[in-house]
């Protein structure tokens, strides 16, 4: 379940839209929130916060991990940073 959610996170910010005035980081966002809803439903995650909530805290901070590493770009370390983070929000999360 781990690398599914690693991979579907990753991906969705390789999202591109079809419409000219999107804002792509609006589908990254909209990737998570759907994406909290359905662990949500499955009881993987907590239910006392609006899945739109736990998305919101984990799309800011991914962007802190991305941030950080941009200030000492190092191989492997982005994904490490993002690996680091996604673990720490989902032990917070578990239902």
């Amino acid at each position: 379940m781990k690398k599914i959610a690693e991979a579907l996170i990753f991906a969705s910010f390789k999202t591109t839209c079809e419409e000219a005035y999107a804002e792509p980081h609006r589908y990254t966002r909209t990737f998570l929130f759907e994406l909290m809803k359905l662990a949500q439903q499955q009881r993987a995650l907590r239910n006392d916060l609006p899945a739109a909530e736990l998305a919101k805290v984990l799309g800011g901070s991914l962007v802190a991990s991305v941030l950080g590493w941009c200030k000492n770009p190092q191989p492997g370390a982005l994904v490490e940073s993002m690996q680091y983070t996604l673990k720490i929000f989902l032990e917070g999360a578990k239902s």
